[in-house]
């Protein structure tokens, strides 16, 4: 019995010791205004919650209604964002807290917090704090990712020839930049930019600012540059840039 509790502390500090390793490559988080259990933006002042836990901790935090600086409009790689899994019945609440980078991958999730207050705000408040227990002893030691190579196929072929695209019969190119934006994205016929992209820290992944909308982009199997991003209804829409030839 002490050797099954003695593996499964030593799982669970392996774990928070390479979560913590993770959000150390961040300086910024940005809250959501309202989480999926939520009815209205900041019902039970779980927002302003986090935004306060994660100030103390030592990130420079915002809500996502906030006027953000200009870099994280931008880049939406440069910070991680909170989500409440959370569940309730009529005995009890839990929730747990999970960091999520731009690509969606999960860095950090912590215990289960649990209250069994018949009060909703009681009960959410209870639970999320027990669940945010797990930073406790933890303060950020912001240590920026070193920068690494990440020229894909794709991004040579693109250097060598000009590639084109075809999304709504519509023909695109992509065209290299220099400074903090990789590339354009810039229609045929008209030399219209619709779109400019920039490298994130994850190989394969990029930041697209697609017709004023943040989005993230990709290339598929066929070489096809794939842009997607969350809509206000919560579904996922996704533009396929078709390469041709």
């Amino acid at each position: 019995m002490m050797k099954n509790y003695l593996f499964l502390l030593t799982v669970f500090f392996s774990f928070n010791v390479f979560g913590q390793k993770e959000l150390d490559t961040y300086k910024y988080v940005v809250v959501p205004s309202r989480f999926d259990c939520q009815k209205t933006a900041n019902e039970y002042g779980l927002n302003m919650l986090l935004k306060y836990k994660f100030q103390q901790l030592g990130f420079e935090v915002y809500l996502d209604t906030d006027d953000l600086p200009e870099k994280l409009r931008v880049n939406s790689c440069l910070y991680v964002v909170p989500n409440l899994i959370s569940k309730s019945t009529m005995f009890k609440t839990t929730v747990k807290v999970e960091l999520k980078d731009c690509a969606k991958k999960s860095l950090y999730l912590t215990k289960q917090g649990s209250s069994s207050a018949k009060n909703y705000k009681l009960s959410y408040n209870e639970a999320t704090r027990e669940a945010l227990k797990s930073f406790n002893g933890y303060e950020l030691s912001y240590t920026p990712k070193q920068e690494v190579n990440t020229t894909t196929v794709s991004e040579l072929e693109i250097k060598n020839k000009i590639t084109e695209y075809l999304l709504d019969s519509i023909k695109y190119k992509i065209t290299i930049l220099e400074g903090v934006f990789y590339a354009e994205i810039v229609e045929n016929i008209t030399n219209r930019v619709i779109g400019k992209i920039s490298k994130t820290s994850k190989k394969g992944i990029y930041h697209v600012l697609l017709n004023g909308k943040n989005c993230i982009g990709y290339y598929d199997e066929t070489n096809s540059f794939i842009v997607e991003f969350l809509h206000e209804n919560g579904n996922i829409i996704l533009h396929k840039f078709q390469k041709i030839g």
